[in-house]
């Protein structure tokens, strides 16, 4: 077994953990804490009904923290023979949709 493909691997899975961490961190909303609880008119708050940040800078980190995923996607892209970089860096392209575009699809802008 080759170390340098071994410590290559090591290194690359530990860069998609922390872009990973990073979008799921980066995502959360400042009061989604809040969810389930029960307002004074008796409605429970939801993803969709919290408060938000009317200067929120949700667009420009999602695109900032694109950029760190498509690295990840170009690097993995390079020796053909190593597919389960591909399905890595592929599922945290599809984390990075879900935490900043498909978790509030439903909700009314």
């Amino acid at each position: 077994m080759n170390i340098g493909k071994v410590l290559r691997d090591a290194v690359f899975v530990m860069a998609s953990a922390g872009v990973a961490g990073l979008i799921v961190v980066c995502s959360t909303e400042r009061y989604e804490g809040m969810i389930g609880e029960v307002d004074p008119d008796g409605s429970r708050l939801t993803l969709c009904s919290i408060p938000t940040d009317p200067d929120s800078s949700r667009m420009l980190v999602s695109v900032v923290m694109l950029i760190p995923a498509l690295m990840l996607a170009g690097i993995s892209a390079r020796p053909v023979r190593r597919r389960y970089r591909i399905a890595i860096s592929l599922a945290v392209l599809a984390l990075w949709l879900y935490c900043f575009f498909v978790r509030f699809a439903g909700c009314a802008a």
